[in-house]
């Protein structure tokens, strides 16, 4: 009769600790490991993950104002450790990096997500602790230094030059729209620009819900930049007319024409469209902070000129303005949007 061996084993207490010790190793190493793979993964993805603490006294502010203003200061902060850590070896983020106010304006554009860790409130002190896990676009934020650079060296080389251009912006009706004049909902508009040089346009609004919209360039318009002297430009063109939706408000309007390419421009145009949602409204102060540092631009004369606005009819006569400056110009239209 053969007898099968039964082997039994058994375990102290002290051996079965040792055993869900080796076991929980295990499994921490092989977690890290993966943890490691997936942040150098990220790393090279461009996309990494920042948690940083930012604090705001209430002084004037009230208390949700306090909680926004230290929120604020970790997402400064966050963004600048990213930018120093991971992509220092970039002479362009070196340079912007250092200049804390542009950090300040344009952190929002680098920002893919934001989780709130802790939130506390000192009453005796009267300051805000914000916490927060901060998800940050270094490869936004390289491509957009980069881009700043090259707008700023273009700028220079530039800034003497002489620009100018006739600008025309009107209604439906063919008449002038002019500083504080009153729109309504469904209201339309078209803008005529004629430039005396080859030269870069950028028509932006920014509604009273802090919303930036570029009016050109745009996907809906054909005409591409740069513009060409001598040329009547419509925006939008041919027969098309763009219209006031329902918000309230100020409408800004800024009318950029410069010799060279504002490529930084361009690049929060691009993050506000790769974000998309509400991302417009968190990038405005940047886009408008951007636009404002073009310098200004004089009206030097005033004329009554033939345009051709086939909406309105063949020879509809239009006060225009003949703005002129040196290297680029900013003209600024505040409309007041009524119900």
């Amino acid at each position: 009769m053969n007898h099968k061996n039964i082997f039994t084993l058994k375990y102290n207490g002290a051996e079965i600790m040792k055993l869900k010790l080796l076991i929980f190793l295990c499994l921490f190493f092989s977690v890290s490991i993966a943890l490691s793979q997936s942040m150098e993964k990220s790393k090279e993805e461009g996309i990494i993950l920042v948690i940083e603490t930012g604090k705001a006294e209430l002084g004037d502010k009230t208390k949700s104002q306090t909680k926004d203003a230290a929120k604020a200061e970790a997402l400064r902060k966050a963004v600048e450790r990213a930018a120093g850590v991971y992509v220092s070896s970039k002479t362009e983020v070196k340079n912007f990096v250092l200049e804390s106010d542009e950090v300040n304006v344009v952190s929002k554009a680098f920002v893919q997500s934001v989780r709130e860790i802790e939130y506390t409130y000192n009453k005796v002190k009267e300051t805000g602790t914000y916490k927060g896990e901060f998800v940050i676009n270094i490869k936004a934020m390289e491509e957009y230094a980069r881009a700043a650079a090259i707008t700023e060296k273009q700028q220079v080389s530039k800034s003497s030059d002489e620009i100018q251009f006739y600008f025309a912006f009107y209604d439906a009706n063919g008449r002038r729209l002019r500083e504080g004049d009153v729109v309504h909902e469904n209201d339309q508009y078209q803008i005529m620009v004629q430039p005396f040089q080859r030269c870069y346009l950028y028509i932006i609004n920014r509604d009273a819900s802090g919303a930036v919209y570029p009016v050109f360039p745009r996907d809906e318009i054909i005409t591409t930049n740069p513009l060409e002297p001598g040329t009547e430009y419509y925006f939008p063109d041919g027969d098309n007319m763009l219209a006031f939706d329902d918000v309230v408000g100020i409408e800004n309007f800024y009318i950029v024409a410069s010799l060279s390419p504002l490529n930084d421009i361009d690049m929060l145009f691009k993050r506000i469209k790769e974000l998309g949602g509400n991302a417009s409204k968190e990038l405005a102060s940047a886009v408008e902070s951007r636009i404002k540092t073009r310098g200004g631009g004089r009206i030097v004369q005033k004329y009554t000129g033939k345009t051709v606005n086939k909406t309105v009819s063949k020879n509809a006569k239009i006060a225009a303005e003949i703005l002129k400056s040196t290297g680029s110009i900013v003209r600024q239209i505040n409309l007041v949007h009524e119900h």
